[in-house]
């Protein structure tokens, strides 16, 4: 009986070889959890980039982006998909509940987080299945989706990946320029302080603080820097997001996509 029963399941085990299935555990999807509360910086690393001119073409959206936080841990896509619902309540001024924008001197600025902010990201976070491990790219979706579903609005997540270290950047950068936001998740990154590039005689000083770990960030604008000789050929070109970062102490700041960066996916948020 027991060698019956031997060969049986070695013939279904040739069944499902040949069949493409194997006997695997399945992998689980990556989850996005680096809290910058708690460090994570690898190395900080300078370079010199020599031109005889340059050049920048660049968009900035104009209301920038919220820095907005969970209290809760290893919830940066929260954070993200929470800083785009504050965002997009300027146009939608229900979206966030108990929360208002500020006006003053003529100008435009986000207003202090408070308990509205907080019950929003709380929301989210189980929405998103956010738990100490992360958020998974559906969950994050899904979670957005569920939440302006149940405000009478609809968040469309738009997949904006390319061959341009997996970016589609000129689909990217149309996008931004119609002042949409993008949630960017990365797998290592590093961040350049905006007064991180520092204009020299005949080059630019950039300072990178490097990063390991898998993180999302609220992309708001682009920064493209054109390096030519003096033959007016172009030598480098250095591609840099604008983002809300997550990091407390350079909240808003620029992502180098051409180094030290390794792009899992990217979306266009927009709430209609």
């Amino acid at each position: 009986m027991k060698k019956i029963l031997c060969l049986a399941m070695c013939l279904m085990s040739a069944l499902y070889a040949s069949s493409g299935f194997v006997f695997a555990a399945q992998a689980e999807e990556n989850r996005y959890a680096l809290d910058f509360k708690g460090g994570g910086m690898v190395e900080q690393t300078e370079r010199n980039v020599y031109y005889s001119e340059r050049t920048i073409n660049q968009y900035e959206n104009p209301y920038e982006a919220p820095t907005y936080g969970s209290t809760r841990s290893n919830a940066c896509a929260v954070d993200v998909g929470g800083n785009a619902l504050v965002y997009y309540d300027i146009k939608y001024d229900d979206l966030v509940p108990d929360y208002k924008h500020k006006y003053f001197l003529g100008g435009f600025h986000y207003g202090p987080q408070n308990e509205g902010v907080d019950n929003m990201f709380s929301a989210l976070y189980d929405l998103m299945g956010t738990d100490s491990r992360g958020t998974s790219v559906q969950g994050f979706k899904d979670g957005l989706q569920q939440y302006t579903k149940s405000k009478g609005y609809t968040m469309q997540i738009t997949p904006a990946t390319g061959n341009f270290h997996n970016i589609n950047m000129d689909f990217l950068k149309a996008q931004l320029e119609q002042e949409k936001m993008a949630a960017i998740f990365l797998d290592g990154f590093s961040i350049t302080s905006f007064g991180g590039i520092k204009d020299k005689d005949g080059y630019d000083a950039i300072t990178h603080y490097i990063y390991d770990g898998l993180h999302v960030m609220l992309v708001y604008g682009y920064l493209e820097v054109f390096y030519y000789d003096a033959s007016q050929n172009l030598v480098q070109k250095d591609t840099y997001l604008y983002a809300s970062t997550g990091y407390i102490s350079v909240s808003l700041a620029w992502v180098n996509i051409d180094r030290y960066c390794t792009v899992d996916d990217i979306y266009i948020l927009e709430v209609v």
